[in-house]
Parts: structure tokens; sequence; C-alpha cells
């Protein structure tokens, strides 16, 4: 798909809503609370419902550990893994007659896959799997819309559900990332050439995205049903790049309301974990306990702690493991303490180690051994992602605003203001 195609794609959504302005049938778009909201969207490890008990046992919650393997371990230094980073970003473009959200993917790294995204900004010269659609249209209206769109575009949900205006846009913002995602994972094994066997791919968030809308029997039938699909495709494409020889990781940067620490390790003499209590914060009072014997160039590691799903059977188990990274003269980035939640299967935990390597030891090769605290081919990904998905907000929002479709008051402030700020660049 050539970027005249993704453009002709855009085009073509903006005139499938042109011909619902004369549509019958309106109503006003329905609106979720936000604790419904934040209820349906949230992973299960932040609403409590994930099960979750100590892994492999240690000497001390968090200890010191070396970042970089030792020069004994030769299988990891010597023959280092091909690492690739997928992250995604959506975005939304909100008008009386319908919202329109828009997505992009991008997987960073070494090879023939170091600039791949979805929708492509250009030809490759390895050619790249066609990616699932990446504009999503939600009319605001009680019928749902059905009209014939072009390819890469969608008005339906992951599972077939067309899209109506009880359709959380939120939720559709997340069902695009997740998709596109999950099609990225897939492929990354086709898009390493030879380097299979020792592949690594990062993937920002969580391992397995889990929402608390599977276990709320009184979610939306649709919203269930989607993720219940993207989770089959989350698992399926894990399980491609582990049988193709590689591994998958995923780093979640947002812990300040997980609880999975304290679900697993109970008390744990001086350093337990309370009832209930986030993440983030236990990890920061252990830290300042333990400060005074603080060494430069090492990183503090957690025990390994299993994650079940008891709302989905068919989810693997995964082991998490938390790491808390200083900051040094080395480092590139902000400031301040960095702390971070590795995810992994048990199939990749065997395959990393008959490497020679850890987990911790991968990160830390696609990360502090090149001058970064986070593995530089996700901040890669992130970037690109972002970029590609504001280039076709803003490719929408300009023709809605030519052909006269009137966006909603915050999208027609963010669109002026972007306007006002390229005028002021001549």
């Amino acid at each position: 798909m050539a970027f005249t195609e993704i453009a002709s794609a855009a085009l073509e959504t903006v005139k499938s809503m042109m011909s619902l302005v004369n549509g019958s049938g309106w109503a006003s778009p329905s609106i979720l609370r936000l604790d419904e909201l934040a209820g349906l969207r949230a992973p299960a490890e932040d609403l409590g419902i994930a099960e979750a008990y100590v892994y492999e046992s240690s000497p001390r919650p968090l200890r010191a550990v070396n970042p970089l393997p030792l020069n004994g371990q030769a299988d990891g230094l010597g023959s280092r893994p091909c690492f690739l980073g997928v992250d995604s970003s959506s975005r939304s473009v909100e008008a009386a007659v319908a919202s329109v959200v828009v997505a992009a993917v991008s997987l960073s790294g070494c090879g023939a896959a170091e600039l791949a995204d979805w929708p492509p900004v250009y030809e490759y010269k390895a050619p790249i799997p066609r990616g699932p659609p990446f504009i999503r249209i939600l009319p605001n209206r009680a019928e749902p819309l059905l009209p014939e769109l072009p390819e890469g575009v969608t008005a339906r949900n992951p599972a077939g559900i067309a899209y109506d205006r009880d359709y959380s846009i939120a939720q559709a913002l997340d069902e695009a990332r997740v998709e596109l995602e999950n099609w990225a994972i897939s492929a990354a094994p086709s898009l390493a050439p030879g380097r299979q066997r020792r592949l690594v791919v990062f993937v920002d968030g969580p391992l397995f995205t889990v929402p608390g809308a599977l276990a709320d029997p009184g979610a939306p039938a649709g919203v269930r049903e989607a993720w219940r699909e993207l989770v089959a495709r989350r698992v399926e494409a894990v399980r491609r790049v582990e049988e193709a020889g590689g591994v998958v990781i995923g780093v979640v940067k947002r812990l300040s309301r997980s609880r999975i620490l304290s679900k697993a390790l109970g008390r744990w003499g001086s350093c337990g974990a309370a009832e209930g209590e986030s993440d983030e914060f236990y990890l920061h009072r252990v830290v300042a306990s333990s400060r005074a014997n603080w060494r430069p160039g090492q990183v503090y590691k957690s025990v390994k702690v299993a994650v079940r799903q008891p709302s989905l059977p068919g989810v693997p188990l995964k082991i998490a493991e938390y790491l808390a990274i200083p900051p040094g003269a080395w480092h590139g980035g902000p400031r301040g303490l960095l702390l971070v939640r590795l995810e992994y299967t048990e199939e990749s935990l065997k395959r990393l180690r008959s490497w020679g390597l850890e987990p911790l030891h991968a990160y830390s090769l696609a990360s502090i051994a090149v001058g970064s605290r986070l593995p530089t081919p996700l901040l890669a990904s992130d970037k690109r992602a972002k970029s590609i998905s504001k280039a076709l907000k803003r490719l929408l929002a300009e023709e809605m605003t030519r052909l006269g479709i009137p966006l909603d008051y915050e999208s027609l402030v963010e669109e002026a203001g972007a306007a006002w700020r390229r005028a002021a660049a001549y």
C-alpha cells in the first residue's frame, strides 16, 4: 500500500461520512460514566482480578544485579539477539455525523525490519504482509453504518460487530492499537530473515492485554466479544514468534494502579506489600529503604511473579519481574528512578536461558548498553507510530473541514491550532 492509497482511503472515508449528513435516524451518542469506562478498559492487574503468586523466590523482594551478562556468558554477548520494538498510536477526529479513529503501528530494530510500519509511508525493499484496517468510523446515529468502504477502513469492531452510536470511542481507540500490535508481532519473524532463532520482540505495554470488560458480565456484549478476539489473536501472535525460535517481552511503564506485587508477596518481613498497595508505591518504598547500599552501574530486580487470568482460561500463564533503574551519567532521557515491569511466557524464559540470558539481560542489551534506560527499538517505534497517526488525523481533519463536515469543538480547536502553527512556521 503506497501513500497515495492511504490518502485515497482517507478521502473515501470522508465521502462515506458525507453520505450520512442527510441520513435519518440521528440520536445523541450515549455517554458512559467515567467509573464504567475505567472498569471496562482498565487491565485486569489494575482491578485486582488477576491471580498472582511468587514464581521464583529470592532472598529479598528487590536485589541488586549486574544489568549485562557476565563475560563468561559468551553466548549472550558474542552473538547478540536481533531486537525489535513494537509500538502503536491511535487518535480520533470527532464530528457531528461520526467519529473517526486513525491508528498506526511501527516495528523498529535490526535488518529488514528496521522500518516497517502499518500503514506504510513508503515502499519497502522487503515486502511486508498486509495489515488490518487503520481507519475506523463510528457513526452518531441510531442504526449502524454499513456502506462499502475502501481497503484499510472499517465500520466494525474486531469481532465483526458494526459500530453504532452506543459504542465508546475510547474503546475503539484501544481496539485499533491492540489489533495493529497483534499484526506486527505476528509479522516480526518474517521481517527479520535469518535472525528468527535469536529474535527478541519488545512490546510496549502488557504482554496480554486483558481488560476488566472480560470479567464483567454487565459489559456491553460487543466490547466483550471484541476483546475476546483481540486477546486470542495476541496469544496466537506470541505463539508464532516462539515457534519461530524467538521470544516476546512486554514492557510496562505505568505501574501506579497495578496490584500484582501486593497480591503475590503478601507480608514479606519489614518489606511486605500492604494489601491493595500499588506496585509503584511498594517499589519506591523498598528502594528508599535500601538506597544506602546502592552502587553505580547496578540495576535492582524483583522476584519473578506468575500472573494468571481466571476470566480467560485460554490465556497462558505470564511471568512478571520489576526493574528499578537508577539514573546515571551514561543514560539519556528523563532523570529520576525508572520503574518498569517485564512480562513474558514460560516458553520465552526457557528460550532466553538457553541463550545464556535472563530477561533483564535482553532488556539491558537493547537499552542500558546503548546509553538509554528504555529499549531503543521501542523508542523508535513510539516516535514513528505517533508521527504517522498524527499525519493521518491531520489529513482527515483538513479534508472534513474543506468539505463542510462540522467537527466537534475539541477537534475544531485542535485543527485550528495546527493550521496556525503551520502558518507561523513560514
